[in-house]
């Protein structure tokens, strides 16, 4: 399957292999990664094992997941992602940006172009996001992409830190 998503500046298209040198640039930065549960990427051959699953899973004929490279001017500088929940029902996204690319509303483009993909081609009843409570700018995107605030949980990181996280939801067909 190969699904490409065009926005005013960015280009969303499936995960490659010839990402990982890109993509393990901030995977493994911890800057840029400090509030994303399966990150960082400790190596090279860590990242590639992850980009491995994504492109694997664009070769599915109905995926579970999709993993789209947010490039601009042809350059990888981050991840937007669309996981299918209870059979369907729940598409949870997710991304990671760059530190460089942050505040210049890259996130909020990706996301919005990601929803609309998610809302007309895998029609889930609801749609959702998490953040570390910490990081107010990653609630900002949910908010600005139409998602509320729902409920207040805990997360765990690979560390073993855990930190308070929001979840926020946007409900298309009620209960």
């Amino acid at each position: 399957m190969y699904i490409e998503l065009e926005t005013e500046r960015l280009r969303l298209r499936p995960l490659c292999m010839s990402d990982l040198q890109s993509l393990f640039e901030y995977s493994g930065d911890k800057d840029t990664i400090r509030y994303m549960l399966f990150l960082p990427h400790e190596s090279l051959a860590e990242a590639e094992e992850f980009l491995q699953a994504a492109v694997s899973e664009w070769e599915k004929e109905d995926p579970d997941y999709y993993e789209f490279a947010m490039e601009l001017d042809g350059k990888l500088i981050g991840t937007m992602s669309a996981y299918k929940e209870d059979d369907g029902a729940e598409v949870e996204f997710g991304w990671v940006l760059h530190k460089d690319y942050r505040g210049q509303g890259f996130a909020v483009e990706a996301a919005l172009a990601v929803k609309q993909f998610a809302v007309e081609i895998l029609k889930p009843k609801r749609l959702v996001a998490h953040c570390d409570k910490r990081n107010p700018a990653s609630a900002r995107v949910m908010e600005r992409i139409g998602l509320t605030f729902a409920e207040e949980g805990t997360r765990e990181y690979r560390s073993g830190e855990t930190a308070a996280e929001l979840a926020y939801v946007e409900w298309l067909e009620r209960k």
